[in-house]
């Protein structure tokens, strides 16, 4: 069983590596946070409808370790596992990742997020399966919090 938490990122250094669909949903919610981290986002390419915003700085350039320095969270993002390991490696014992190729690999992944009202619920699957979760979630909204 994972230990959920709410993380105040307010003043946090967090690295994003990838420019795909994935590293940009996790760029996404993380600039709807109240308090927005100072977003780092490396990668050789991007998607067109990867989120701008003042807080991002996007280097459009391949992965190198001292990317990782001064991070407190790390998403390995790329469509490469072998990246994705290396920059897990490549973090200090400190530094919490997210390698979206294994979340066996990861030190965190993300709870899926229904907003209702005042509330945020954080719904994570007890295997750490992100499609799960995510269905959960729709199926959360669609019967239980449309009406």
């Amino acid at each position: 069983m994972s230990y959920l938490v709410n993380l105040s990122l307010a003043d946090k250094k967090v690295v994003v590596i990838g420019g795909g669909r994935i590293a940009a949903r996790k760029v996404r919610r993380l600039t709807e946070l109240d308090d927005i981290p100072d977003i780092l986002v490396i990668s050789p390419c991007f998607c067109s409808d990867f989120p701008e915003h003042f807080k991002i700085e996007k280097k459009q350039r391949d992965y190198q370790k001292n990317d990782l320095k001064g991070a407190h969270l790390i998403f390995a993002c790329t469509n490469d596992q072998e990246i994705n390991q290396r920059i897990t490696n490549d973090a200090e014992y400190y530094q919490w990742v997210n390698d979206v190729s294994s979340p066996a690999n990861s030190d965190f992944t993300n709870t899926g997020l229904v907003k209702t009202g005042d509330f945020t619920l954080g719904i994570s699957h007890r295997l750490k399966d992100p499609r799960a979760t995510k269905t959960f979630c729709e199926d959360l909204e669609k019967h239980f919090l449309s009406k």
